[in-house]
């Protein structure tokens, strides 16, 4: 069993499961990256899908504002007894800060896109030294990244949860794992960069308790790809309708390989365009090996012959994931 399923990647999932024939794997995720979205249209996954809320669990009002309604958003819900997450895509400014975000979310592409880097991405260290010295002066503000030792992360986690942090400053490690019932404002920052996945457990975070719940997207998308994005999180809060769109926007990788982005080759055909067509013919397919599971059947012979001849390089890839 792989929870949080989209945190890993191909071979890692490879190296869980080989060397067991037979074994069955189920994988629950939130939000379905689009290789395995496109697995499971392609038949590999039989998926399963829950479409009510946990018990407790408050709708989520999303929003796209400025820094500075971020920060009023933030200081009134602390007011009233509240707590906050003010959540940075980068650790501090260096670049190898910088270079670890690329690689976590995917997004190397559009980076170098005209106008993508004018933007001056957020870091966890510098905001949380500025909010407690001006903004938040007077207020108890915490930090959490993944470079903190293990019991400096449990401890400041404890102190949050008993409410002794009222604004955490923090990277992506709080996507999972994290479940405070009072915190009910979620602000992250330069949500452009971050992929839908990302976006959509960070927002999970809060709605966990009694109050109303917000998440704030501070963004200034440059890119039609980065725009998309926020339009999707912006529109709805269903982890499977933002896979079926983070699948529309960057493709689901390869089949035969590693990486879980990327169009596919296909001339006519569009994954998520031509669900039903697909679904239809993934049908097809099951009741034709069904039928002559290893192909040897004079019937297949077209197909074992296409087969030989345009992914016999791939064969060795395919028998062991």
């Amino acid at each position: 069993m792989i929870d949080e399923q989209h945190r890993f990647g191909v071979r890692d999932r490879l190296n869980l499961t080989r060397g067991a024939p037979g074994l069955d794997v189920l994988v629950l995720t939130a939000t379905p990256i689009p290789r395995t979205l496109a697995l499971g249209l392609y038949g590999d996954l039989d998926v399963s899908t829950l479409t009510e809320l946990p018990p407790g669990r408050r709708d989520i009002v999303t929003e796209l504002r400025g820094e500075a309604e971020a920060l009023e958003a933030v200081l009134e819900e602390t007011r009233g007894g509240g707590q906050a997450y003010w959540v940075t895509p980068l650790i501090d400014e260096s670049k190898s800060s910088e270079r670890l975000f690329r690689e976590e979310e995917g997004l190397f592409a559009e980076w170098d896109e005209p106008g993508a880097r004018t933007v001056r991405l957020k870091a966890a260290a510098q905001e949380y030294d500025s909010l407690r010295k001006g903004a938040l002066s007077g207020m108890s503000v915490g930090i959490l990244h993944g470079r903190m030792n293990p019991s400096e992360k449990e401890r400041t986690m404890k102190l949050f949860r008993e409410g002794k942090i009222q604004v955490l400053v923090a990277t992506t490690v709080v996507e999972v794992g994290i479940d405070n019932p009072n915190a009910s404002v979620m602000v992250i920052h330069n949500a452009e960069r971050f992929g839908l996945s990302t976006l959509h457990q960070l927002r999970g975070r809060v709605g966990r308790g009694s109050r109303p719940s917000r998440c704030v997207l501070v963004a200034q998308p440059r890119t039609e790809d980065s725009r998309r994005r926020v339009e999707a999180v912006l529109a709805t809060q269903n982890g499977f309708d933002l896979a079926e769109a983070d699948l529309a926007i960057r493709g689901p990788g390869e089949f035969f390989g590693t990486s879980q982005h990327g169009m596919p080759p296909l001339k006519i055909a569009d994954l998520s365009g031509d669900r039903s067509l697909l679904l239809q013919a993934r049908d097809a397919v099951r009741d034709w090996i069904a039928r002559d599971p290893d192909l040897s059947g004079p019937e297949s012979a077209r197909l074992r012959e296409h087969l030989r001849r345009h992914f016999s390089e791939k064969w060795h890839w395919a028998m062991t994931a």
